[in-house]
């Protein structure tokens, strides 16, 4: 896992980075700001609007009595998307703009909740429960309660 999270902490930025190059070749240095910065301010303003969403469902699904589990890893995937959308970068920005579009959004927490719940039950199938200790008999035999 920290091998993974190694590479795409290398990787993104030289990706990024290509991407930069890529695009200002094509439209331009100035037009290349532009868009990053247009994409990092409407980014978090849909996020905001939208987890304003999420927080509603929340505060009903408390309110019923129910645990919200899919709509607080929505909350996180809406998050995500956030960082991703101000971060500088077009890949990054592409892909907080998929998590902005509600359908993929529900897709990836599916997907998420999924594995989880498919983890935790193989972590259960395959514990074992035992207990290893000295013990010492102390049920009282006849020889003790006859004196």
């Amino acid at each position: 896992m920290a091998l993974v999270l190694l590479a795409f902490l290398v990787g993104l930025p030289l990706v990024e980075i290509a991407g930069f190059v890529y695009i200002g070749e094509e439209i331009g240095a100035a037009a290349t700001v532009v868009v990053t910065v247009l994409t990092a301010v409407l980014g978090v303003a849909i996020v905001r609007i939208q987890s304003s969403g999420v927080a509603k469902r929340i505060r009903a699904a408390f309110a019923r009595n129910k645990e919200p589990v899919a709509e607080t890893v929505e909350g996180l995937a809406l998050g995500l998307a956030g960082i991703l959308l101000f971060l500088p970068g077009f890949v990054s920005d592409t892909v907080g703009a998929l998590l902005l579009a509600p359908p993929l959004r529900y897709l990836v927490v599916w997907l998420l909740l999924g594995y989880l719940c498919r983890r935790v039950a193989a972590s259960r199938l395959h514990s074992e429960h035992i207990l290893e200790g000295k013990y010492r008999d102390v049920t009282p035999s006849d020889k003790d309660s006859s004196s």
